[in-house]
């Protein structure tokens, strides 16, 4: 399989020197904007997401919180949830001339995959409220849901308003996939998902824009310049 991509993924390297030049994948992220003609693939493809609440935040004491999102990950026929977590500390703040401000930040996120896991690294409150449950209800999909996205993996992530972001083609190594799959594993299952079941090289190859084709071919804005000298003080 050649990898045809702006960025660089966890699994790239695990088909070696290799290339199956009849399987290609264009991965490119953007982003799927929903309209009503979609709307029951889009049903069918956040069901995992409806069994978590969109985001809760839970205070630890005066000066720590933990805030989290839920989402899946949908990867080759199966669906993976999954719940972000982001520890937020509270700073002061103080800049010339003006009060001091309390300022929350995030210090440490993590993505929990497997209950054990979670239950393993939470406190009472996440067993109180029972989240950890669904976490591992992953469950296959049809393949029709990733030919109509075009794209083997795909990113849903629950907004507030009760509606979701689908995001095609996700860094996956942004999203900790790595300890759910192996890049060996990762990369012979998209593969075969792009090979035997989606056959998107039957289709149309898609167009690639000139800024992202010197990303793939590893130049980049001074490859063709000369580079600028320092002057002598």
């Amino acid at each position: 399989m050649r990898i045809i991509s702006p960025f660089k993924d966890y699994y790239d390297n695990a088909g070696g020197y290799w290339h199956d030049s009849t399987c290609n994948f264009f991965r490119k992220t953007e982003e799927h904007i929903n309209n009503k003609n979609d709307q029951q693939i889009i049903n069918e493809l956040t069901y995992c997401n409806n069994l978590f609440p969109e985001q809760f935040e839970i205070k630890i004491n005066s000066t720590e919180e933990h805030f989290y999102e839920s989402g899946s990950i949908a990867f080759c026929g199966t669906i993976y949830p999954f719940l972000k977590l982001d520890l937020k500390k509270k700073f002061i703040e103080r800049k010339a001339f003006e009060k001091a401000s309390e300022v929350w930040r995030i210090v440490q996120t993590k993505f929990f995959y497997n209950e054990d896991l979670l239950l393993k690294q939470a406190k009472d409150y996440i067993k109180k409220y029972r989240l950890y449950r669904n976490i591992s209800n992953k469950r296959s999909i049809n393949v029709k849901i990733f030919k109509y996205f075009n794209s083997p993996i795909l990113l849903i992530q629950n907004r507030t308003d009760g509606t979701h972001q689908i995001i095609k083609n996700p860094k996956l190594s942004n999203l900790k996939f790595q300890q759910v799959i192996n890049p060996l594993e990762a990369y012979q299952q998209i593969e075969r998902y792009i090979a035997n079941d989606m056959r998107i090289n039957e289709d149309k190859i898609p167009k690639i824009n000139d800024k992202d084709m010197i990303g793939i071919k590893g130049f980049d804005k001074w490859s063709f310049r000369k580079m600028p000298e320092k002057t002598k003080g």
